[in-house]
């Protein structure tokens, strides 16, 4: 999954490596991702988890009262529920400034069966994420997992990072980090700007297996328009590994 900030590209490898049959493509950092999949919806959802009241509720004793929901993303699987068709609908409730150099941000997800709030889970720092997608129970217990992506942009470089979380009927438990796609393509340096995207594949288990490989390609030159794709072929730079 790319980062929403990174230049988006087409994937044309140089060369695809054979993956062993047992295990399963987790996530792909060398395509990118869209914010569009479900349009003017987004309110609806908003509204449907409630994250419009949690926003009310929490901007009366936030400095400012600018508290208001922000859509990150939505999602099918059996979340809380082994077995059962749910919708993870993933948002934040407030993002305010709470002076001396931090930040006030709340996130939930509300899960829905057929389109009713059934539960609200707020998240913490180690599971939460401004995209998300569903993970098909790679701990063989019943339950979907959560693939949710955060990152940012620092002096030139733009980072994420991938956590795999579990909700289950007791709340979120982090089960695996991951870097995501990295690159330094706005640094104005002499050193070699590229773009690194990794692969991740699990061998699903009660003790699953996680791997990875890794893919670059140089950055466009700085002096190319901002709205220009990178068509620039991957190159794998590190072959498929088990992650400790």
């Amino acid at each position: 999954m790319r980062l929403p900030f990174m230049l988006a590209g087409v994937l044309t490898a140089t060369a695809v490596a054979a993956v062993p049959k047992d295990l399963r493509l987790l996530e792909d950092g060398r395509i990118p991702t869209s914010f569009s999949l479900v349009g003017f919806r987004q309110t609806a959802y908003l509204e449907a988890v409630g994250a419009f009241e949690r926003a009310r509720r929490t901007r009366q004793p936030v400095r400012g009262g600018a508290c208001e929901p922000t859509f990150m993303g939505v999602t099918t699987g059996a979340f809380t529920k082994a077995n059962v068709k749910q919708t993870a609908v993933v948002y934040s409730y407030c993002d305010e400034y709470a002076g001396a150099g931090s930040t006030n941000f709340q996130q939930a997800v509300g899960i829905l069966e057929n389109d009713q709030l059934v539960r609200t889970i707020d998240l913490n720092e180690e599971t939460r994420g401004f995209l998300v997608t569903s993970v098909r129970d790679v701990n063989r217990n019943g339950f979907s997992e959560l693939l949710l992506t955060w990152g940012g942009a620092w002096q030139g470089e733009t980072y994420g990072e991938l956590n795999l979380v579990e909700l289950g009927p007791r709340g979120p438990r982090l089960l695996k980090t991951f870097d995501d796609a990295w690159s330094n393509c706005a640094q104005d340096m002499h050193l070699p700007r590229v773009e690194r995207a990794p692969v991740y594949y699990v061998r699903p288990g009660t003790r699953p297996t996680f791997f990875v490989e890794v893919y670059e390609r140089p950055c466009l030159p700085i002096t190319a328009s901002g709205d220009r794709e990178n068509t620039a072929p991957y190159r794998r730079t590190t072959a498929l590994k088990a992650l400790k």
